[in-house]
């Protein structure tokens, strides 16, 4: 949706401007959805969320690969979770 609304704008944004600001959006989305008021989690969440979304568009727009990367995020948080 962000995307559709910023091709509008090709003639004062490039694409690789919009393609970051729709990775940091992303970012933020993720980590609001995944956050309660506390704000130390929302620097991980927030990274986490610019990681899922850079590794979206490395995988040519490959959901499979975001999958999978968090995924294996979440069952290494439960593993060390579950050792401590």
């Amino acid at each position: 949706m962000v995307n559709t609304i910023l091709k509008e704008a090709d003639l004062f944004c490039p694409n690789s401007v919009r393609i970051n600001f729709t990775i940091y959006l992303n970012s933020l989305i993720f980590a609001s959805v995944h956050v309660d008021a506390n704000w130390e989690p929302w620097i991980y969440y927030t990274l986490m969320g610019g990681i899922l979304g850079t590794t979206y568009l490395l995988a040519k727009r490959d959901i499979r690969m975001n999958i999978l990367v968090h995924m294996g995020t979440n069952l290494a948080v439960f593993a060390l979770a579950a050792m401590s």
